[in-house]
C-alpha cells in the first residue's frame, strides 16, 4: 500500500553539460534527498549511461538512468532521469531510445504513469523528428489506465506574446508535437496554472524563452496544483532554469507496489535502443 504517496513533484533541467564539472548534479541530487522532488529529468547531459551512472552512484544510493550522448558530439545530447526511492520502486520499464529521450513507467495496481525526458536537437532535423515520432507512436499504442508526462527542453515555444521577451517577433517555428499533444488533451503545465504570466526558462543575456516545459495527459492535468520555474545559475551554471510541476494523485488510485504488479506476470525491462543495431 502506498497511502504517503498522494502526490508527484517532478522537475525538469537542462543543465548544459556534465562532462567538464560532475559536481553540477549535486544540487539536483540533495532536491530529491531532502524530498522536494520524486522525479527530476535532465537534458544535454553530454555524458554515457555508464558516466552517468558513475556519478551519481558517487554522491548517492539513488536511481538514475541515463541515455548515452551522440557519439563525437561535443555537446547538445544526452538524457537521464533521477528517481527518489519511494518512486523508484515502482519502476517497471525504461526504454532509452536515443541521445534524446528517455522512457520510464511506473507500475502501479490499476494504472501506469510513464515519463518521457526529452531534448528536441534544435538544429538536427533528423533527431528533431525521430525524437517527436517515437512520443507520438508510443502514446498513440497506449493501454487502458496509462497516463504521461512528457518534459525536457523542447527549443520551441508556444505563445510568443508570453514564451519569449522579444515578442513583437512573430517570426517563430512551430513544434508538431505541441500541436499533437494538444489535440490529445494534454496540457502545459505552467501555461495551464498561469495562462496570462510571462515568465522564462532560458536566457543567454539578451534574449529569453521559455523553451522548458512539463507537459501532462488530460486525467493527471486534473490534478495540477503548482508549477515553478526556479533560477539554477547558481546551483549548476546552467543558463536554463528548473522548471517544477507538482501533481495531487488522491482521485487516483495509485495502492500497488511493483513486487505486486511483478507476481501478476510484469518484469522490470530496460531497452538501450541506443545501443541496438540494425540487426537486433
Amino acid at each position: 500500500m502506498i497511502e504517503t504517496r498522494k502526490e508527484i513533484k517532478i522537475a525538469v533541467h537542462n543543465i548544459n553539460g556534465l562532462k567538464g564539472n560532475r559536481h553540477k548534479i549535486e544540487p539536483i541530487v540533495e532536491r530529491i534527498e531532502k524530498n522536494e522532488y520524486d522525479i527530476i529529468g535532465i537534458v544535454e547531459t553530454n555524458i554515457t549511461n555508464r558516466e552517468g551512472q558513475f556519478i551519481v552512484k558517487q554522491r548517492s544510493s539513488l536511481n538514475s538512468f541515463w541515455s548515452n550522448a551522440e557519439e563525437g558530439k561535443n555537446k547538445g545530447s544526452g538524457v537521464g532521469i533521477i528517481v527518489s526511492d519511494k518512486w523508484a520502486k515502482h519502476i517497471g520499464q525504461i526504454r532509452k531510445h536515443n541521445g534524446y529521450l528517455i522512457e520510464v513507467h511506473f507500475f502501479f495496481k490499476q494504472l501506469e504513469i510513464v515519463v518521457f525526458t526529452v531534448y528536441i536537437a534544435p538544429n538536427d532535423q533528423m533527431k528533431r523528428k525521430e525524437a517527436q515520432r517515437i512520443i507520438m507512436k508510443e502514446i498513440a499504442q497506449k493501454k487502458q489506465n496509462m497516463h504521461f508526462i512528457i518534459m525536457g527542453d523542447f527549443n520551441h515555444i508556444m505563445q510568443p506574446n508570453l514564451d519569449r521577451s522579444n515578442s513583437n517577433n512573430n517570426n517563430y517555428k512551430k513544434l508538431p508535437l505541441h500541436g499533437w499533444m494538444l489535440k490529445q488533451d494534454f496540457i502545459d503545465t505552467f501555461r495551464a496554472k498561469y495562462p496570462n504570466r510571462r515568465e522564462f526558462t532560458w536566457s543567454n543575456g539578451k534574449d529569453n524563452t521559455r523553451i522548458d516545459q512539463i507537459w501532462v495527459s488530460s486525467i493527471l492535468s486534473y490534478g495540477l496544483d503548482d508549477a515553478i520555474i526556479e533560477d539554477m545559475n547558481l546551483d549548476t551554471g546552467s543558463d536554463h532554469k528548473l522548471v517544477v510541476a507538482r501533481l495531487i494523485l488522491d482521485y487516483m488510485q495509485i495502492k500497488d507496489s511493483l513486487s505486486q504488479v511483478k507476481r501478476k506476470g510484469e518484469k522490470r525491462i530496460i531497452f538501450e535502443y541506443d545501443k541496438a543495431t540494425k540487426e537486433n
